[in-house]
């Protein structure tokens, strides 16, 4: 969406994500991650890390903030899946799932509206029956997006972090454990060396624009290299390595910038950071389970995710 129509969904919903909103359940983050490790620990170790805390973790966070049940969050990452999969799934596997998520999310509308809550999806409810912001397709759309954009993303990113941290020496595992005022940085830090999906965003020129390797014109698509952009030795010294002690700015291409700025950053922050934090808090001794070259990824899927990443501590 562009213009009017993108600013009218956006102001409904953006007041939600704003920083100052999302503090306010940064203790709710914190009780959903101590309840997840504390059935990690009961399980005992090692244990699969991705099933027992990524996956999970963002799909309660979403389940709360939007105050839908948690027993039904199962499904979600199923149908989430079908956001993210290039070649995983076919046209009419993607399309039967869409509309699975969908055909729940209209009941769900239906229950809420017999019976209210105090949630996100609440509010969206009451503009769409308000007659002068959504209408009920606009509705459900807009929380299958906020679902699917706010469970995947974080898991994988999570994960990923995981692996980042406890590879090789296990040195910057080691430095956020002895120093925990450092696990803010070190989410942006990783954030920018990490690339959650294609390292090329596919963009369509909406004017001209003139840059030192040429002319762009309107109308033309432009593969804009972020990964690149989040490793310019112009900006960051050594960009290649992990530095948790950067003086360079937040790396904002991650979320994308201006008007369609990710809504849900930070939120996303948020749910990484108090994991970091709680992690290096609990196993300061965490440690891959298993050789990285054993490790797998999910194949066919815009997110290039691990399927499973076993710990031990």
């Amino acid at each position: 969406m562009e213009g009017a129509e993108h600013r009218r969904i956006r102001k409904i919903v953006a007041p939600a994500f704003t920083p100052r909103r999302i503090q306010r359940w940064n203790d709710v983050l914190e009780v959903i991650v101590t309840d997840l490790l504390d059935t990690m620990v009961a399980q005992g170790s090692p244990a699969d890390v991705v099933s027992a805390l990524c996956l999970p973790y963002p799909t309660r966070v979403m389940c709360r903030v939007l105050d839908i049940p948690e027993g039904d969050s199962h499904r979600f990452a199923e149908w989430s899946n079908a956001f993210v999969s290039s070649i995983a799934l076919t046209g009419e596997q993607r399309t039967e799932l869409i509309l699975e998520f969908a055909e729940y999310i209209a009941h769900l509308l239906t229950r809420k509206r017999a019976q209210p809550g105090g949630g996100l999806i609440d509010d969206l409810i009451g503009a769409c029956d308000g007659g002068d912001y959504l209408d009920d397709s606009e509705l459900i759309g807009l929380i299958i997006s906020l679902i699917a954009a706010g469970t995947d993303t974080t898991a994988s990113v999570l994960a990923r972090f995981l692996l980042t941290l406890l590879s090789d020496d296990r040195r910057a595992w080691t430095q956020l454990v002895a120093r925990p005022e450092l696990v803010p940085n070190a989410v942006n830090e990783l954030l920018r060396l990490l690339v959650m999906g294609p390292s090329a965003a596919l963009r369509l020129a909406t004017e001209d624009v003139e840059l030192p390797s040429g002319r762009i014109s309107a109308g033309e698509a432009v593969a804009i290299a972020t990964s690149s952009a989040m490793r310019d030795e112009s900006i960051y010294r050594d960009p290649h390595r992990v530095d948790f002690e950067r003086s360079a700015p937040p790396p904002t291409l991650v979320f994308g910038k201006g008007a369609h700025a990710c809504l849900g950053m930070n939120l996303a922050r948020s749910e990484l950071t108090i994991a970091l934090r709680e992690l290096t808090h609990r196993f300061p001794d965490l440690a891959l389970a298993t050789p990285v070259s054993d490790l797998q990824f999910t194949d066919g899927e815009v997110l290039h995710s691990l399927t499973a990443l076993p710990l031990t501590w």
